[in-house]
């Protein structure tokens, strides 16, 4: 058993690695990730994809128990969609996230087993307005240059 202590100066992901030497110079790591969080706090940075991870308390259920899964989203308050699947949905649900308890708790019932796999889906809303002519300034043609290649390039250039 190893036991150590830090104090870190960010919130994020942390990666935790240890490495041992046997008396013949072997060497051996083993590493764990885990997040810091800021007080308060536990919402979790984005990245240049849409994944987002579902992290179970522990490994297995059993029917009856309650299952709490924290979902590691890059927002502070989400409308989430929670799935129950198994060869298609056998149950789903709508809840509210916040960045003080993105947790999500499902009772597990008898019917779901052997094997079930739980899906959220996290949403929310604009930050803020976004002016009609915003569009064009993003890339988009501008209306009368859109209908000109449309009418004279036919439906696949556009």
């Amino acid at each position: 058993l190893l036991l150590c202590e830090t104090k870190l100066e960010e919130a994020g992901e942390v990666e935790l690695v240890a490495t041992a030497r046997d008396k013949d110079g072997n060497q051996s790591e083993a590493a764990a990730s885990v997040w810091v969080t800021r007080q308060g706090e536990l919402w979790f940075g984005g990245e240049d994809h849409d994944r987002i991870d579902v992290l179970p308390e522990k490994k297995s259920y059993q029917p009856g128990e309650t299952a709490r899964l924290q979902v590691r989203m890059p927002f502070r308050q989400a409308t989430a969609l929670v799935s129950v699947e198994r060869e298609g949905v056998i149950d789903m649900r709508v809840v509210q996230l916040n960045g003080q308890d993105p947790t999500v708790q499902l009772k597990i019932e008898e019917g779901w087993g052997p094997n079930v796999y739980v899906s959220v889906l996290a949403l929310r809303g604009r930050l803020r307005e976004v002016p009609w002519y915003s569009f064009f300034t993003w890339g988009f043609k501008a209306p009368r240059e859109w209908w000109t290649a449309f009418w004279y390039e036919g439906k696949e250039y556009v």
